[in-house]
């Protein structure tokens, strides 16, 4: 790690640190959410019997938030990305939309974190941000 990244660690407020841990991406979030309800129509247009198309899209899911949040705007490290990879992967596997709410939870903390580690960069004067 180079000083500037210790810098803007050191200046992580406590709300910083625990969205950036909790958060994920609002895009796959808000994908995450779409899907879920989308197989959540398909459960009760079925009577339950769409289980077996929801755990592979779940799956699929899954693999997609590990991979945008390892290497999108976040930057998690591969086990953080994978826990909540899975976490998402296994609340879009259950057939009802409560568990989206967890998910707009975890998309707004992702958001939270992105808008604080943008002004904390802001602060420390970063160079590579765009106008």
């Amino acid at each position: 790690m180079d000083t500037r990244s210790n810098e803007r660690l050191m200046q992580q407020s406590g709300i910083h640190r625990l969205t950036a841990a909790l958060g994920i991406h609002p895009v796959p979030a808000l994908v995450v959410i779409t899907v879920d309800n989308m197989l959540f129509g398909a459960a009760v247009g079925t009577l339950g019997t769409a289980w077996i198309v929801s755990i592979p899209v779940a799956i699929v899911l899954a693999v997609g938030v590990v991979l945008f949040q390892h290497r999108g705007s976040p930057h998690d490290d591969l086990a953080l990305a994978a826990a909540k990879g899975l976490f998402v992967g296994l609340l879009t596997a259950i057939p009802t939309p409560l568990p989206s709410v967890l998910t707009l939870g975890a998309g707004t903390a992702g958001g939270v974190a992105m808008y604080l580690d943008h002004r904390t960069r802001k602060r420390l004067g970063d160079p590579t941000l765009r106008p």
